[in-house]
């Protein structure tokens, strides 16, 4: 299972950790902007898709770049679009090796998830000692 969590200490920074590592998130300037977090789990995601593409082409040597940006409604509350850029550099590819390679980074899990956007579960913990978990989660 994949997870993650925020601890914050007052200040505007936030402190992710994840299964695997950690990383300073604020969107104050002191660390990455959350949404910045997110555009770089998907661009991450897409990448790690890209490699094994281009490993089962035969061409896993070759270098690439992702880049993603996000739009925002005119309240600048939600995010509007997400428009990613995916630039291989090497040889040029036919039309149909462009169409599996986009078939195949469709297929990313991050991709997927914010195509789809299956809701997300919203729970408050009841107040305890820190124990690094909730015994209780209000509805």
């Amino acid at each position: 299972m994949h997870q993650a969590s925020i601890e914050n200490r007052g200040d505007s920074r936030l402190l992710a950790t994840t299964r695997r590592g950690g990383f300073l998130m604020d969107a104050q300037g002191l660390g990455t902007d959350p949404v910045d977090a997110l555009l770089a789990s998907l661009c991450g995601c897409l990448g790690r898709s890209l490699r094994a593409f281009l490993h089962q082409e035969r061409r896993g040597g070759e270098a690439f770049t992702i880049s993603a940006r996000a739009g925002l409604t005119p309240d600048g509350t939600l995010v509007d679009t997400i428009e990613v850029l995916v630039s291989p550099e090497g040889s040029w590819w036919n039309e149909a090796q462009r169409e599996r390679m986009l078939q195949s980074l469709r297929g990313s899990k991050v991709f997927r998830i914010l195509s789809v956007v299956p809701g997300i579960r919203l729970a408050l913990a009841e107040p305890s000692v820190r124990t690094g978990t909730a015994s209780r989660v209000l509805a």
